[in-house]
């Protein structure tokens, strides 16, 4: 019976032993290390561009330390939506090239159609952790064409103005407002008044178009506008040509 109970608390003895070498092996293994908290900010080359051109938005990745060290190398998504509260959807995935690596930046072009919101968005890594950007806006304009107008007319005779809108909008609207401008003595061009054009349908995209009687004599010219509406900045055509009034 002793030496069973000896032998007993022989092997009682080892086994604790052993546990607490193990629990120190376990304790001597650092734990995995955290990754590294990173900041994720975002630009517009433009904030505001005609329609169908298009732009370069940038994100710059670096870690959230002080001095900050770029992050080069990365995949990084790019999400775009119509409200500043999306809803979010994705572009592209874009990483860095070879010249940008030790800058940490990452590169989209975007052609937006309307007025709309982009952010770039990091996954994170073992060794970095994720981050979204700030969310910027791109605001379109439409474009549009130059007014054409007849050379000369003799007053009091009725003459178009009329150019081109993209992209397409609803027939029969009067989008766009055409400013008529004329030379007083000192050969300075003054606000003359507006006059609303209205849309019709051209081709793929809109025609404006206005009918006008001028009944002082003089030089005129003509430039389009369009108001800032929620889907789109305000907009203007480059001036016509002279027009002549005799």
């Amino acid at each position: 019976m002793a030496v069973r109970s000896a032998g007993r608390g022989v092997r009682l003895g080892i086994l604790f032993l052993l546990a607490a070498v193990v629990a120190a092996g376990v304790a001597a293994v650092p734990a995995s290390a955290a990754p590294t908290p990173t900041t994720l900010t975002a630009k517009a080359q433009a904030s505001t561009i005609v329609y169908g051109k298009k732009t370069v938005i940038t994100g710059t990745l670096a870690t959230a330390e002080d001095p900050p060290l770029p992050v080069g190398g990365q995949w990084v998504d790019v999400y775009y939506g119509l409200s500043a509260s999306g809803p979010w959807n994705l572009l592209a995935q874009v990483t860095t090239d070879a010249a940008q690596y030790a800058t940490g930046q990452y590169a989209a072009a975007v052609v937006p159609t309307q007025h709309t919101w982009y952010y770039f968005g990091f996954a994170g890594t073992g060794a970095y952790a994720a981050i979204p950007s700030n969310i910027i806006d791109i605001q379109v304009r439409p474009a549009l064409g130059k007014p054409n107008t007849p050379r000369t007319v003799r007053h009091g005779t009725k003459f178009t103005v009329w150019g081109t809108l993209k992209p397409h909008f609803t027939a029969g609207a009067r989008t766009v407002k055409v400013k008529v401008y004329r030379m007083n003595s000192h050969r300075k061009w003054v606000w003359y008044k507006t006059v609303a054009a209205k849309n019709y349908d051209y081709r793929t995209f809109t025609k404006y178009k206005v009918s006008l009687k001028l009944t002082r004599s003089g030089t005129y010219r003509f430039r389009a506008i369009t108001l800032a509406t929620a889907s789109w900045a305000a907009g203007k055509s480059v001036s016509s040509r002279w027009l002549t009034v005799r």
